[in-house]
């Protein structure tokens, strides 16, 4: 009777994970896309295409909104349990995290923003599909996939009026805080699958945007 009830349990939790999964990520994206590409008429707000609000609001839902709650979640659950040394090596892979965001601000701003981000939410919703089908539902996967496909970005964007030197300064900073974030998840999380889906994210989004 108990193992039968810790089986309906189990049963369950998986079942509230697929769900979960389901409305969070893959939902949302597939949505949004089939909303901007069935829509033959350009809707305006404020001067700014209605489309373009659609990709700010998948964007949010399916990356910065839960980059945002994984932050607080990692610092209210464990960033305060650290030591003082512990809390110092986490500020270098943080500071690198900043950096990187702010570059992949600059360069994405100057170019055709809606073509690249439509590549990388499709990119995302196959690597959620992954996840979803190898039972893959940690969040720290998800984020180091979408590392790898930043960093897929990079190379899309090598054809650019951009200075070698830019670029290679640019890659090495990017490598170094994806690797490093990686180290510090694996040791926080003991996940080595990690490693398995930065790869992911970067040849999902390179062969879709190759």
């Amino acid at each position: 009777m108990i193992t039968e009830q810790s089986t309906n349990s189990t049963i369950s939790q998986y079942f509230v994970k697929i769900v979960n999964t389901l409305l969070t990520y893959l939902s949302v994206t597939s949505l949004g896309i089939l909303i901007i590409f069935n829509s033959g008429t350009i809707y305006s707000l404020y001067g700014v295409p209605v489309k373009n609000y659609v990709y700010y609001i998948i964007i949010g839902f399916t990356f910065l909104i839960p980059l945002i709650v994984y932050s607080i979640k990692i610092f209210l659950t464990k960033l305060l349990q650290f030591t003082l040394t512990e809390r110092y090596e986490l500020m270098f892979p943080s500071a690198l995290q900043a950096i990187v965001l702010y570059f992949c601000y600059s360069i994405l701003k100057q170019h055709e923003v809606l073509v690249l981000i439509n590549s990388f939410l499709l990119s995302q919703l196959l690597v959620t599909i992954f996840l979803l089908i190898f039972g893959f539902f940690s969040d720290t996967n998800i984020q180091i996939s979408y590392w790898g496909s930043l960093l897929s970005l990079t190379f899309i964007l090598l054809n650019s009026g951009f200075p070698y030197g830019f670029y290679v300064f640019f890659i090495v900073l990017l490598l170094t805080g994806v690797v490093a974030s990686t180290i510090l998840y694996l040791n926080i999380n003991n996940q080595k699958s990690t490693y398995i889906w930065f790869f992911m994210g970067f040849f999902l989004t390179f062969l879709l945007c190759k």
